[in-house]
């Protein structure tokens, strides 16, 4: 089976999030996601109280939210025959 794993950030607006979708001649599927969190925000942690985001969650830039993901497939040993950005 060749699939591919795809990373795609969307911005509509102020927020923004990353999307991992797994796709293969079967269809897709979303397998992770991650909320941006803008620097503004994270550098504000009573702002990222008040809004329920926990203490743990730090600035990080798209790119490095999407590797995050794949880290993770790879690391769950889901099977693919190729990985590329895509939106």
């Amino acid at each position: 089976m060749n699939a591919a794993i795809r990373a795609a950030a969307v911005w509509p607006l102020s927020r923004s999030a990353v999307f991992l979708s797994y796709t293969s001649a079967r269809g897709r599927a979303l397998i992770d996601r991650r909320v941006y969190l803008p620097k503004s925000w994270a550098d504000d942690r009573p702002r990222c109280t008040a809004a329920g985001i926990p203490a743990e969650v730090a600035f990080a830039t798209r790119p490095e939210l999407a590797l995050e993901m794949i880290t993770g497939a790879v690391a769950a040993k889901l099977p693919a025959g190729a990985s590329r950005p895509g939106c």
